[in-house]
Order: C-alpha cells, then sequence, then structure tokens
C-alpha cells in the first residue's frame, strides 16, 4: 500500500488522507517528518483524496491510525465526511482518529468502526476540564494519547472506565524532556494495566 503506513505499534497501519497542523506544539514529531520531505508550510491543511483508496486494499481485522500527520480539528467538515464515509464502507476494520480538542468530535455522525481519542500530556492547563468535555461527547470507543507525557496524570479510575485505550509515549528530538517516575507512576495508578500500551520509547523509563 503506498499511502498506508505499516504498523506504529498500537495499530496495525497509519493513512494521512489530510496533512498539515496549525496548532505549532514545539515538540511535534509530524512537524519535523513533514520539512524534512516537503516544500510546503505544515501549517497548510491540504487533503489528499487519492490516498482513500488505500482503504478498498484492506482485508478487515486491522486497526488504522487515520491523520498521523495532522489533527482532525483542522479538517474541514466536507472532507471530514468523505474520509468517514470511506471508513465506513470498510465495516471490519478499526479506525482511528486523534486530537487535542475535544470540541473536535462534536456534531459529527462517527461510524461504528471507529475510535475517537485525545492526546494529553499532563502538562496543559485545565486538561481536566478537556477530559471532562471528552467524555460527555463520545459514546462508544475513547482512548488517550499520553505522549509526550510532560506531567501527571490524576483522573481518578472511576473516569477511566470509560476509556478502551491508553498510550503512553516519552518526547523524543531536540530537547527531550524525560519523563519521571512519578509520572510513570500516576498513570500506574489512575488506568488499569491492560489498557495501557507502553511505547518502546518510554519503556527504558519502566
Amino acid at each position: 500500500m503506498n499511502d498506508v503506513k505499516k504498523s506504529i505499534g498500537w495499530c496495525d497501519y497509519t493513512l494521512n488522507p489530510i496533512t498539515g497542523c496549525k496548532r505549532g506544539c514545539h515538540y511535534c514529531y509530524a512537524r519535523r517528518i513533514h520539512e524534512r520531505f516537503s516544500k510546503s508550510p505544515f501549517l497548510d491543511i491540504v487533503f489528499h483524496p487519492k490516498r482513500l483508496r488505500e482503504i478498498e486494499k484492506l482485508e478487515g481485522g486491522e486497526k488504522v491510525f487515520v491523520g498521523s500527520m495532522s489533527d482532525i480539528e483542522y479538517w474541514p467538515r466536507n472532507q471530514t465526511q468523505k474520509i468517514l464515509d470511506a471508513c465506513r464502507m470498510a465495516g471490519g476494520t478499526t479506525f482511528m482518529f486523534l486530537s487535542k480538542n475535544p470540541m473536535s468530535y462534536i456534531g459529527i455522525d462517527w461510524p461504528k468502526n471507529t475510535m475517537q481519542g485525545l492526546t494529553l500530556t499532563g502538562a496543559e492547563p485545565a486538561y481536566q476540564q478537556r477530559l471532562s468535555i471528552f467524555y460527555q461527547s463520545l459514546k462508544d470507543r475513547p482512548f488517550l494519547s499520553l505522549e509526550p507525557l510532560l506531567g501527571y496524570l490524576d483522573n481518578g479510575n472511576s473516569s477511566m472506565k470509560k476509556i478502551e485505550l491508553v498510550i503512553v509515549g516519552a518526547m523524543t528530538g531536540p530537547g527531550a524532556v524525560s519523563p519521571k517516575s512519578e509520572w510513570i507512576q500516576s498513570i500506574r495508578d489512575n488506568v488499569p494495566a491492560e489498557k495501557i500500551f507502553w511505547k518502546d520509547n518510554i519503556k527504558k523509563y519502566l
């Protein structure tokens, strides 16, 4: 598959029908990759509709992360709908979406074969409020991405019952901040072990 990349550990493939992000996180790995291989600004939100054809090649049973080079917050709704229509047709495959803004998921008819994730670092202001909005706006299979891990997760076990998966990763690249043992422990204290996926870049700190 030309436009579907192989596993990143917690899913089988990644697919990027839209690239670009306006948020400007200083630790963004996607921006570093984009600037290495593309001359266009990463701030440009670009739709690649031909990449959706790759979905037809999936056999079923896979998990596909859609949008590793973007954030769905910045996707035009008409383009988002075209992507979801393609996902809906591949009912045997699970498509995982991710955003730092929990409001991104509101007002969209999400197919049953999709999962919606929220990215947190444990250090951003008002992350508890963002989690609350996230929980209230989702119905089926929410997940969290704590990457890069930059602080404590203090949310309570009762809330975590709603979460299907928690992905935890360390910061990478120039000036990377190593995760502290107490940050890691806060995850263990709040998330059932069977729901945690520790990425390879954080395992040495466990």
